[in-house]
C-alpha cells in the first residue's frame, strides 16, 4: 500500500487512523495539519515523505520500526505534543527540519547506523526543541551539521561516542543550549564557527587531540566557562573564537 502526497492533508477532524502494516510509502503531506493522536508504522514502510505529519498538534506517540531508510525533510516539524522518538538502525541521514521546533520534544534515541544529522535552507534537523534534556551521538555519525541543535534552550547534556568514523559538526550547531561541560572526543575534526556560541551554562570543555583549527566564535559570549583544555595538535585559533567568555580563568595548552 502507497498512501499518496496529500492524501489526507487538512482532515482537521481526523484523530485515530491504523496505519496497514502492509503500507510500503507515506508520501509527501499525508497527514500533514490533522488531528491523528498517534502513528505506529511497521517495518514494512520504507518511505515517509517530506511534511508527512508536520503540524499533527496532537500527534503524541510515534513509533518508527526498523526497516524504515528514509524520512523526509519537516517531517514531524511543529508536532509540540510529541515527547520521544526512536530512530532505527536503518536510518542513516536525519533531514533537515525533521523534527524541529516539536517543543515537547524531551527524549531523542540515535541508534548505531546512522551517519548524518542533515541542515538546509529551511534549518536544522532538531533546532528549536526547546525540551530535548540530552543526546547521545553514534560512534557511526561523521556530520553533525549547522543548526542541527541550535536553540535547543534545554539541552544540558552532550555525549559524543568514541570511535574510528571522523566527525565534523557545522556552524551554529549547539548555539544557545544548556550544556553544562563539553567533552569533544579525538574523533573530532572540525568545530563549525559560532557551534557553541551564547552557552551561558557551560563551565568546562575539555577537547582531546586530534582537532587542529577552532573557526571564529566557536565558544563566543560562554560567559560561565571557567576551565579550557585545548589539544596539543591544534594549530590556529580563529578570530573572536573565545569572546567574551568572561569567568574564563584557567587554559591549558599541552605541548604538542
Amino acid at each position: 500500500l502507497i498512501i499518496a502526497s496529500y492524501a489526507f492533508k487538512d482532515c482537521t477532524a481526523l484523530w485515530n487512523i491504523s496505519i496497514p502494516s502492509r503500507t510500503v510509502k507515506i508520501g509527501d503531506y499525508s497527514f500533514s495539519n490533522t488531528a491523528i493522536e498517534s502513528a505506529n508504522l511497521s517495518s514494512k514502510v520504507k518511505t515517509i515523505g517530506n511534511n508527512a505529519f508536520q503540524s499533527c498538534n496532537y500527534l503524541r506517540n510515534v513509533v518508527l520500526s526498523e526497516g524504515i531508510s528514509e524520512i523526509g525533510t519537516e517531517a514531524f516539524r511543529s508536532c509540540p505534543k510529541l515527547t520521544k522518538i526512536s530512530i532505527p538502525s536503518t536510518l542513516k541521514v536525519i533531514r533537515s527540519s525533521t523534527f524541529r521546533d516539536c517543543t515537547g520534544l524531551a527524549s531523542v534515541s540515535l541508534k548505531s547506523g546512522l551517519q548524518t544529522i542533515e541542515h538546509s535552507w529551511m534549518g536544522g534537523a532538531f533546532e528549536g526543541c526547546t525540551s530535548l534534556k540530552s543526546i547521545t551521538i553514534p560512534s557511526t555519525v561523521s556530520k553533525i551539521d549547522d543548526y542541527s541543535f541550535h536553540n535547543c534552550t534545554s539541552l544540558s547534556t552532550l555525549s559524543i561516542n568514541s570511535g574510528s568514523v571522523s566527525l565534523s559538526i557545522g556552524s551554529y550547531a549547539f548555539d544557545n543550549t544548556a550544556l553544562t561541560n563539553l567533552s569533544i572526543p579525538t574523533r573530532v575534526k572540525s568545530i563549525g564557527s559560532n557551534c557553541f556560541q551564547s552557552i551561558t551554562a557551560l563551565k568546562s570543555v575539555y577537547i582531546n587531540d586530534g582537532l587542529t583549527q577552532l573557526s571564529s566564535e566557536a565558544f563566543r559570549n560562554c560567559t560561565g566557562l571557567k576551565t579550557l583544555r585545548l589539544p596539543s595538535t591544534l594549530t590556529k585559533i580563529e578570530g573572536a573564537t573565545f569572546r567574551n567568555c568572561s569567568s574564563l580563568t584557567n587554559i591549558s595548552i599541552p605541548s604538542g
